[in-house]
């Protein structure tokens, strides 16, 4: 049936590139479909948790929500920097 419809089409289909953009896509939703189950698992532990402070008389301090895939880690990199001075004057 799949490639009844590529053939009958009479367009010329890559069914290789087909896959692999369907294969793209489909792991593209389900990246951000994790990532938002994820978020809202947090969000409820976080709820939780603001509860059960505000019971006790404590304070809640949120913490955000980080994807441990893609923590944002800073990086000191050192630059050489050459510099080149010239003057129009004339040496004496």
């Amino acid at each position: 049936m799949f490639f009844e419809k590529m053939i009958g089409s009479g367009k010329s289909v890559n069914p290789f590139l087909q896959m692999m953009y369907f294969r793209i896509s489909f792991n593209t939703w389900r990246n951000y479909a994790n990532k938002l189950y994820l978020q809202k698992k947090h969000d409820e532990k976080m709820e939780r948790k603001k509860e059960r402070l505000e019971k006790q008389g404590r304070v809640f301090i949120p913490h955000l929500f980080e994807d441990q895939r893609r923590k944002v880690q800073h990086i000191i990199i050192e630059v050489e920097e050459e510099i080149l001075l010239t003057s129009e004057e004339e040496p004496e």
